[in-house]
């Protein structure tokens, strides 16, 4: 036995209740948590970019359909397109909150 009986909270021969035993979480630096904090918005931009070049991808393809004569009063085309063009919208719009937060 190591002397850690977690079910009981018996600790080095002690014994504490369960309720009065806390767990601390190890506290980050200031330099650490900044590090870490532009990490995050470095891989969220990083995941937007891509994101954000597939909807417009996908949007100019649509259009491109949208130009030619048969398709040109296709409601369900339209449709997909302003779609793609909402969502590349918010997509940009979460851009600049992460170019705020920088």
């Amino acid at each position: 036995s190591s002397g850690i009986n977690a079910e009981y909270g018996e600790v080095d021969g002690s014994v504490k209740r369960a309720s009065t035993i806390r767990r601390r979480r190890p506290r980050l630096k200031p330099n650490h948590r900044r590090l870490v904090q532009a990490q995050t918005i470095q891989r969220d931009r990083s995941i937007l970019e891509q994101k954000m070049t597939e909807f417009e991808q996908q949007a100019a393809e649509i259009e491109q359909q949208l130009r030619t004569a048969e398709n040109a009063h296709d409601d369900g085309l339209l449709s997909q397109f302003l779609e793609v063009v909402n969502i590349k919208n918010n997509l940009t719009r979460r851009e600049n909150e992460l170019h705020l937060c920088e």
